[in-house]
């Protein structure tokens, strides 16, 4: 038999299944945290996910990441059941996906029904190593941030009663730490990096970043890794990563997501003062100065529990001055377009570390092609092409690089797409 001591202990074990009753229970795909009380689908939904990795129960028939209430026969633990977010009957990276299609949307705790101004967005899942899901939108929007004291290019924001109506004011009550930043110029990039103190040991943390006072298309987070607390876990294989862009908000803001969590049980890891550094780059010029917001953090200790660390416990410090691009593009991106939406004339932007043989395409949502803008062979570096919608309806399109055309079958063929709105 197996007792609890000695030799014969055994740790770190999981135990998964049907109750005997087989009775139901619901589940909404995305909300791997379960909505008994966090009622959104949201960045903190990855931690449940490596949290009960490789957990498996029964299958939802039919299986369907659609945000509506799906009934399934109860897991053992329940909580298990939420996180298998696409009902494929096991916890793993593909129920990464439904998180990304549902980011945002809400479920009210009391009644189980959708709630008020819910959504869900499409999602892309990338499984080369660490797993992720990432969702891209723009907006041409822009407006001033109030409320941020401009005296020191990274002075924290001063905290103000601004406009019902203002974008802060929406931004107040959920910003954890702020900051003003200094106008940059397109290609230039700032690093920041997030300390804390008194942070419990943990299996993985979350994270939102929000821009201010610049549409949500003119800047991206081009670099973002946790702290060294994550260090063996990435080497090994076992750490999750998960990066998403909100949709814009109507001010043409984009928060952008960052998560990691630890696959599947382990001892908690004590973090150093460094949870995580970012990297904030400039897409195309800043014309005002933005105001830098994390809006979210939450960490997951040992069991499993989330924790909001205190804001006079944590500190975000800027790493350097500000940084020019390097001489050369270290990665193949295809950048969002500027202006967009736009009426007739927009910039299309994409970066090639080495010469390759590249189309770029524009097509209508029906899949049809529209415009050829590049085909043949691209010298390494930053490369921007004008595209002229004269004589097109207006409407969403779809515009898509593929590089390594002229070896379709080979591993260095790759593809890019983004969406952009004609008005007129």
């Amino acid at each position: 038999g197996i007792s609890t001591s000695g030799t014969n202990r055994i740790d770190n074990v999981k135990i998964t299944g049907v109750p005997v009753d087989e009775g139901e229970m619901t589940v909404w795909p995305g909300k791997a945290a379960g909505y008994s009380q966090a009622t959104t689908v949201n960045e903190d939904d990855v931690l449940a996910i490596g949290l009960y990795w490789m957990s498996q129960g029964p299958q939802r028939i039919p299986q369907n990441v659609s945000w509506a209430p799906q009934p399934v026969i109860r897991w053992i633990p329940e909580a298990a059941g939420h996180a298998d977010t696409n009902g494929d009957g096991i916890v793993d990276h593909r129920d990464v996906m439904a998180i990304g299609r549902n980011f945002g949307s809400s479920v009210d705790a009391e009644t189980g029904k959708i709630a008020a101004g819910a959504h869900s967005l499409s999602s892309e899942q990338s499984s080369t190593g660490t797993h992720s899901s990432s969702v891209e939108h723009s907006s041409s929007s822009t407006h001033a941030i109030s409320g941020a004291n401009s005296s020191d290019k990274y002075s924290t924001s001063i905290k103000r009663s601004p406009d019902k109506h203002s974008s802060s004011a929406k931004r107040s009550s959920s910003t954890i730490l702020s900051r003003s930043l200094p106008k940059l110029e397109q290609g230039r990039s700032l690093t920041f990096r997030l300390e804390g103190e008194e942070i419990p040991p943990l299996l993985g943390m979350s994270a939102r970043i929000h821009l201010t006072g610049i549409p949500g298309m003119a800047w991206s987070l081009t670099g973002a890794e946790p702290g060294d607390w994550a260090d063996s876990w990435r080497t090994e294989d076992r750490l999750l990563d998960f990066r998403h862009n909100s949709d814009p908000d109507e001010f043409g803001h984009i928060s952008r997501s960052v998560a990691w969590v630890h696959k599947g049980v382990t001892s908690p890891v004590a973090a150093s003062r460094e949870l995580l550094s970012f990297t904030i780059t400039a897409e195309a010029d800043w014309l005002t100065a933005p105001g830098l917001h994390i809006e979210r953090i939450a960490i997951m200790d040992g069991s499993g529990a989330q924790h909001t660390p205190d804001a006079g416990k944590i500190q975000l410090q800027p790493v350097d001055e500000a940084t020019d691009p390097p001489e050369q593009p270290q990665q193949i991106r295809l950048l969002p377009s500027y202006p967009n939406p736009f009426n007739r004339e927009t910039v299309i932007r994409y970066h090639l570390p080495q010469e390759r043989e590249v189309s770029l395409k524009i097509y209508d949502m029906l899949g049809r092609p529209v415009a050829t803008l590049v085909r043949g062979a691209v010298k390494a570096g930053r490369h921007e092409v004008k595209f002229d919608a004269d004589g097109m309806a207006s409407g969403v399109y779809i515009y898509r690089l593929e590089v390594g055309v002229d070896n379709p079958s080979s591993s260095g063929h790759t593809t890019f797409t983004r969406k952009m709105t004609l008005l007129k």
